[in-house]
């Protein structure tokens, strides 16, 4: 059987131990208090009491021990024989010889005191002896020694605690049984708490309501516990409410998710249809403009005047432009159904790698490239190396004319995710266009000092936020670009 400790007993029964405890306890303490006093009482009255009657009996026998006649001295003391609680009496000469005994034999010299003593008293094992002078005509002619018995006073003395004892029970039971009465004006109230959270606690009804009886701590902890349980009856309301809320624009959500994906769905099939028209209706004709415009050329070029020559020419190098613009449509619309395959890659080996084939395309330049220490990645590596490809290719075309042109490659120190960047000492662009770098087809720079298609920073930035990274670029003016980008943490 598990003995519960005392915190997890019903309130009610340490309400009533409680109560029980505190009145056994002062009622000991009382009776404690009782037989202190009692006994110091009669211990201090005592002795004045046996010195009035000492003093009689002295007085009674002063005649006697002036005469020197023991026999009468004797009978009076002999009258003392009827209070029992006297075990004896003593009378001695000036000289402190013993005068007159009663009862007769008693052992006078354990009672002997000095002839001139005064008044005086002591206590002994059982006993109390009072002794004072005997006087006559204002002579002291001896001393009267009186021993008094002290059985009944110590029997009494015993008898307190047992009355004390049955006191303390009757006291204890009755107030066991007037707590069990009283203390339902504090326990009643409390259990009912206790009931009412327990109901909540199993079964999540927070319409429950304890009525208040009281107008103490218990009554404001009542009237808490009911407007903590309106308040979040009031907020389940609202919640289920909301829910039923979110359920139905959960609903039309999902519709709306299905109606956009049928059209996405149709729209990635006429992107598709747009991307294999191109790839077929738009190569061929170039196929065949370039074709013919090179065969013109070879064949009738030494009989063509100087500007027909330069027009083909011009032809062939639009030709070979528009093939390059339809390639990085195709290569941008593509990006959008590329699946990302993630792996660690160690971003500045990749851009050393791509920065060395670029450099391959600009020979006789002075391009330098400085790849600092940078965490690896987690992202598609194909498509991590385009962005370096893009922003790289990108450096080295906007610092011609610069020399040496210095490109740098890192990470911003304690960036997290890892912020990474590419710099140049370029010819750079207003800080209030950055927005439209991103865009396709917008470029800041003159188109035929600049070769390019307008595409490569919108490929990057479709690429970044396919990672669920971000990028963006700062400059100044002839004094360089950086541009930063993140990837998924």
């Amino acid at each position: 059987m598990k003995i519960l400790r005392f915190d997890d007993w019903p309130i009610a029964t340490k309400l009533r131990l409680i109560t029980t405890a505190v009145c056994m306890t002062t009622v000991a303490l009382m009776c404690l208090v009782w037989i202190v006093y009692d006994r110091q009482v009669v211990r201090r009255s005592l002795p004045a009491a046996q010195m009035v009657r000492a003093k009689m009996v002295a007085a009674g026998v002063a005649a006697a021990v002036a005469s020197d006649n023991p026999r009468d001295a004797a009978e009076v003391l002999d009258q003392l024989k009827f209070d029992p609680r006297l075990t004896g009496v003593a009378l001695f000469d000036r000289a402190g010889r013993a005068f007159a005994l009663a009862p007769a034999g008693l052992n006078a010299p354990d009672w002997s005191v000095a002839a001139d003593s005064v008044d005086g008293y002591r206590y002994g094992p059982g006993y109390m002896q009072v002794w004072t002078p005997i006087q006559l005509r204002g002579r002291t002619i001896g001393t009267l020694v009186l021993r008094r018995d002290l059985t009944d006073l110590e029997s009494r003395l015993r008898t307190i605690p047992l009355i004390a004892l049955v006191v303390m029970l009757c006291s204890g039971l009755a107030a066991y049984w007037l707590a069990g009465i009283l203390q339902r004006l504090v326990s009643e109230p409390v259990l009912k708490l206790a009931r009412a959270a327990a109901r909540v606690t199993e079964l999540k009804d927070y319409s429950v309501r304890v009525p208040r009886t009281s107008g103490d701590e218990v009554g404001r902890l009542t009237d808490a516990f009911n407007a903590m349980l309106a308040t979040i009856d009031a907020g389940n309301a609202e919640t289920a409410r909301l829910y039923a809320e979110v359920q139905r624009h959960a609903g039309n959500l999902e519709m709306r998710v299905k109606e956009r994906t049928v059209e996405l769905e149709s729209a990635n099939e006429e992107l598709e249809a747009f991307g294999a028209s191109i790839s077929h209706d738009l190569r061929g004709p170039l196929r065949h403009i370039d074709g013919y415009a090179h065969a013109i050329v070879e064949d009738y070029g030494a009989s063509l005047p100087a500007q027909a020559r330069e027009y083909l020419d011009s032809i062939v190098e639009r030709a070979g432009q528009m093939n390059a613009l339809t390639n990085a449509l195709l290569e941008f619309s593509r990006l959008s159904r590329q699946a990302i395959r993630p792996e660690p890659v160690e971003v500045g080996r990749l851009a050393i790698d791509v920065f060395t084939e670029l450099k391959g395309d600009a020979p006789g330049r002075d391009l330098r490239v400085r790849v600092a220490p940078m965490p690896p990645a987690l992202a598609d590596r194909v498509l991590i190396r385009q962005v370096l490809v893009n922003l790289l290719s990108n450096a080295i075309k906007y610092t011609r004319g610069r020399n040496p042109a210095i490109i740098e490659v890192g990470a911003v120190p304690g960036s997290s995710p890892p912020e990474y960047y590419v710099r140049d000492n370029g010819v750079g662009f207003e800080a209030a266009a950055a927005g439209k770098l991103f865009t396709a087809f917008e470029r800041l720079h003159d188109a035929q000092k600049y070769e390019g298609t307008g595409i490569g920073l919108a490929t990057v930035k479709r690429i970044i936020l396919r990672h669920g990274g971000r990028i963006r670029a700062e400059s100044t003016p002839d004094q360089g670009a950086t541009f930063y980008f993140t990837l998924a943490a």
